[in-house]
């Protein structure tokens, strides 16, 4: 889980596409960050958003590609809460 700590703070995490094995190289756990799927918690409602925009309807027709919700993810969070 990260943390953001400014004003409109928010939990995030992020669950990669392929799963952990400690028999992985360094290089392939690194590449674990890879290919995955980043969320933001609301927690008035209990629940993980994802900030994927092919899957996050908000997201998709605020006209941001996922490049721009990976350099300005509070935005995005902002966006889908």
């Amino acid at each position: 889980y990260m943390g953001d700590d400014d004003v409109d703070q928010y939990l995030y995490k992020f669950v990669s596409a392929k799963p952990y094995q400690e028999s992985l190289s360094r290089a392939d756990k690194s590449a674990l960050l890879n290919e995955g799927t980043l969320y933001v918690a609301d927690f008035s409602k209990r629940k993980w958003i994802s900030l994927d925009v092919s899957k996050n309807p908000v997201l998709k027709e605020s006209g941001l590609n996922q490049a721009a919700v990976s350099m300005d993810t509070r935005r995005a969070a902002a966006l889908v809460k």
